[in-house]
């Protein structure tokens, strides 16, 4: 699998359209610390629906990445 280069811009356009399989789709391509780079600049409704759309396996591995403030965000956004 081939990283694609991390696109802030692009894939905040595509969260804030609410296009919500492209997002997926790009992220799916990307390493789990910059997708976790990228939850950590959204706001926090949109960094939980973001997260919602990610694959489990790879949700895991991004939650780990996040600092411990943005995983309570996530937790309680779920619940």
């Amino acid at each position: 699998m081939q990283e694609e280069q991390y696109n802030f811009e692009e894939l905040l356009e595509l969260a804030e359209n609410r296009q919500f399989r492209e997002l997926k789709a790009r992220l799916t391509d990307l390493n789990e610390a910059d997708i976790a780079e990228f939850l950590e600049e959204l706001p926090q409704e949109k960094s939980v629906v973001v997260f919602r759309t990610l694959p489990k396996e790879q949700a895991t591995e991004v939650f780990a990445f996040l600092p411990s403030e943005v995983q309570g965000q996530i937790i309680n956004g779920i619940t």
